[in-house]
């Protein structure tokens, strides 16, 4: 038992060292607005540098920890990306499930998980996800899928 309580409380305190990005606002002032909430990771940056280079002449892109879902409201950006990675099947992601919980659906938010399990899905029939191992080989497909995606969301 002793064991089992351990485990769970190591669980719980390295779920909450995780890494967020430098704040930072690309090109500010443009009338579509994109928010990145994110942990970091190469493979999330990866994916970010394309979306700056794909889109940060059309729209300012916000680019915040997962933190910052607390404050915002979903109606103020044309599209919201979260990008989170996949714990204890969903169930540690405090951030991302305070976010579902207290907006339960919005069409302009789309998240990016990553799990160990390249064959994992985040079943949430609320809102649209792509789920992805951290593969560099995925990188491509993950991108293009999030452009055809923003392309609808920014004018």
């Amino acid at each position: 038992m002793k064991n089992i309580i351990l485990f769970y409380l190591i669980i719980i305190l390295l779920s909450g060292c995780k890494q967020s990005p430098e704040q930072r606002v690309i090109n500010p002032g443009t009338q579509s607005r994109i928010l990145i909430a994110m942990t970091t990771t190469e493979f999330k940056e990866q994916i970010v540098s394309r979306i700056i280079d794909d889109f940060g002449q059309q729209a300012t892109i916000e680019i915040n920890g997962l933190s910052s879902l607390k404050k915002i409201n979903p109606a103020e950006y044309n599209a919201i990306i979260i990008m989170d990675a996949c714990e204890a099947w969903m169930k540690f992601n405090t951030s991302l499930n305070r976010f579902t919980s207290k907006h339960t659906a919005a069409d302009n938010v789309i998240f990016i998980i990553t799990a160990g399990d390249p064959d994992w899905k985040w079943d949430n029939k609320n809102y649209r996800a792509i789920t992805s191992a951290s593969e560099t080989t995925r990188i491509d497909d993950i991108v293009s899928e999030l452009e055809t995606w923003l392309a609808t969301r920014i004018k």
